[in-house]
């Protein structure tokens, strides 16, 4: 029996949140077999700081139609896939001018994760996700979720069909957590449940959500965010974020596996 496959097999879907970032766990992660890893002080508390304050002097828009309203700097996949592909990929240079001023001086929190994933998978590729014709795509959103979100799941290769990055087989989201209050930092569920075709009945109408239903009875892990944490789930998981008290600033991107087991990142 495998390591991985011991301690797996000892611990709860909770307590796997507990197991140290290496390859075999970050290949667990990506199976569906653990709740997430969790590494803090991925930031420093003055590199958080700083970019807290950076972020506080930019206007932060909302997704479209997305409630309960979630902020952002920065362009995302799951928005443009209802504009339009050509105009994704045409706001991706402002897009990533926009993070490189707000990150400029301080540190790069995208580049920090990928150096990350690239020590834990020292054979293979890793690097942002590419679209044939149209170039990168932008990845390191600076993100609020203040209100919660609803019960969802998010895999590519049946949300967004006609993108390069839905040629993924698996995908998880990384989060670095910049901001967040002392009283209700927003926790995160992870179900030890994936989405299934079947589970489109529990789909509530014109919205990213699901009904509770779907995951009743089923466990589920806790993740409470800290300030420079990193946070890594897998999104074909369902999860949802509770309402926070306060500020809940992080940085975020998709993070999918190709056949060829290379690593994408995306927003």
């Amino acid at each position: 029996m495998s390591t991985a496959t011991q301690a797996r097999s000892a611990l709860s879907w909770e307590d796997s949140l507990q197991l140290p970032a290496t390859p075999a766990t970050l290949e667990m992660l990506f199976a569906g077999q653990i709740a997430g890893l969790c590494v803090p002080d991925f930031l420093t508390a003055e590199e958080c700081a700083n970019l807290k304050q950076r972020a506080g002097q930019y206007e932060f828009e909302n997704y479209l139609n997305v409630v309960p309203r979630i902020e952002k700097v920065g362009i995302t996949v799951f928005e443009f896939d209802q504009i339009g592909k050509k105009e994704y990929f045409a706001a991706v240079k402002s897009a990533n001018q926009r993070i490189a001023r707000l990150t400029d001086g301080i540190c790069c929190p995208l580049q920090r994760v990928l150096d990350w994933l690239a020590a834990l998978s020292p054979n293979r590729r890793v690097g942002v996700a590419h679209e044939p014709e149209l170039g990168p795509y932008f990845a390191g959103l600076f993100r609020r979720i203040e209100k919660g979100t609803l019960i969802h799941v998010d895999f590519a290769p049946t949300e967004q069909p006609g993108w390069a990055v839905a040629q993924v087989c698996s995908q998880l989201t990384f989060n670095i957590y910049l901001d967040v209050s002392p009283i209700d930092p927003g926790l995160v569920h992870v179900w030890q449940r994936q989405v299934r075709a079947d589970d489109e009945s529990f789909k509530i109408p014109e919205s990213y959500g699901y009904n509770p239903e779907v995951v009743k009875d089923v466990p589920f892990a806790t993740i409470t965010p800290q300030r420079g944490m990193l946070m890594v789930i897998n999104t074909r998981n369902f999860h949802q974020v509770c309402t926070a008290g306060g500020s809940r600033l992080a940085v975020s991107s998709a993070v999918g596996q190709l056949p060829d087991k290379s690593l994408v990142l995306w927003s």
